[in-house]
């Protein structure tokens, strides 16, 4: 582990955000924040003994088997989904762990009926996304599989494809296809909670809430949308999302660079004039996109410094010409706020031509996260 750069997650963020999706939902609803990919990148064991601890609540998800056993391994007491997938083998672990799982098509249900087991799923049907998911027409080869099983059907869930969107129509038409399946379960004794609101469909509209909702990035006080933060504070006009991730580094060195020089692999940079440079010990094997050479900034000492030259796999060079009184061990800010300068997520994810979830994703999960 690289201790010269770290992750700082703000506990009172994340309490926060749970706290602005309890206010857009009614009391009953229940809360199933989501921590899948190390909990989009701010670290999934910390995550989750926070949400353990929040009264809030209700579950965690996930999206693996093997996601959903290291939380118990970690002796996170909370219920716990698997929203996407498992290893067959892994099933008799997750029923002797109480952790509930999906059951996305025939197959996969037969093998769980056939275990002849007391288990919890939830079964996901497919509205439109075409990834996993039962279709309208299993549900009646899905009835005769359950007859005198041991499975425990305790949700039925899917997942809009164009929540985040301003345009709601193919959002309000998943919503009727879900309404549907579930009045087709219920025709048949089927009556679990019911989830497809992700971050962008909480905050949208309160006909996609169901039973319970899902959110991710919002959780991490990232934005799903623009829309979807207006929409949400028309429900609730003092809405509004905390970002918890802030990451640093400390500088490692500082040289003079004369005009005419070139800095980096491939001659990245040239300098027109003389310059004062200082290099950091991250790069894009630790998630900084290779995509901010030469564009991207960090803070140091309240002022933006610019990447100059190409990032390379484990270092990154700034240009601190403008700062007068600097030494190396000073910290950089390659996320968060230093006085009145603040780098957001967002903004380096369209300077890579990404999403947000995507750029925090990606920050290698073996640099450190500190909870403060």
């Amino acid at each position: 582990m690289n201790d010269l750069t770290w992750i700082e997650i703000k506990k009172q963020a994340i309490e926060d955000n749970i706290s602005a999706f309890r206010s857009l939902v009614n009391i009953q609803t229940k809360l199933i924040p989501v921590i899948k990919s190390n909990a989009y990148g701010h670290g999934i064991d910390l995550i989750a003994k926070l949400l353990d601890q929040n009264k809030q609540v209700d579950y965690s998800a996930v999206v693996s088997g093997d996601e959903a056993l290291q939380l118990r391994q970690n002796n996170i007491k909370k219920p716990i989904i698997v929203l996407s997938f498992y290893q067959l083998e892994q099933i008799d672990q997750l029923i002797c762990n109480d952790i509930e799982f999906v059951v996305s098509n025939i197959e996969q249900l037969d093998n769980v009926v056939r275990l002849n087991k007391s288990c919890k799923v939830h079964l996901k049907f497919d509205i439109g996304t075409h990834r996993l998911g039962f279709c309208f027409d299993d549900i009646d080869q899905i009835i005769n599989q359950l007859n005198s099983s041991k499975v425990n059907i305790a949700g039925v869930f899917s997942h809009y494809a164009d929540s985040e969107n301003e345009d709601q129509s193919l959002t309000d038409q998943q919503t009727r296809q879900f309404g549907q399946i579930l009045d087709k379960l219920k025709a048949n004794n089927i009556e679990p909670i019911s989830h497809i609101a992700c971050s962008a469909a909480t905050m949208s509209n309160k006909a996609h809430h169901f039973e319970a909702i899902r959110f991710g990035i919002a959780l991490y006080g990232l934005k799903p949308s623009e829309i979807a933060i207006a929409r949400a504070k028309e429900h609730n006009d003092s809405f509004s999302l905390q970002p918890a991730l802030s990451w640093y580094a400390k500088i490692i060195n500082i040289h003079a660079v004369k005009a005419g020089d070139y800095i980096g692999y491939a001659r990245g940079f040239n300098a027109e004039q003389d310059m004062r440079i200082a290099t950091l010990p991250i790069g894009y094997w630790d998630g900084y996109n290779r995509l901010l050479s030469n564009q991207g900034e960090v803070i140091i000492a309240g002022q933006k410094c610019k990447v100059v030259g190409k990032i390379c796999m484990n270092l990154t060079m700034v240009d601190i010409s403008n700062i007068t009184e600097i030494k190396v061990g000073d910290r950089a800010t390659l996320i968060g706020q230093d006085n009145d300068c603040i780098i957001t997520v967002d903004e380096l994810a369209k300077k890579c031509q990404t999403i947000n979830y995507e750029f925090v994703t990606r920050i290698n999960q073996n640099i450190k996260r500190i909870l403060i």
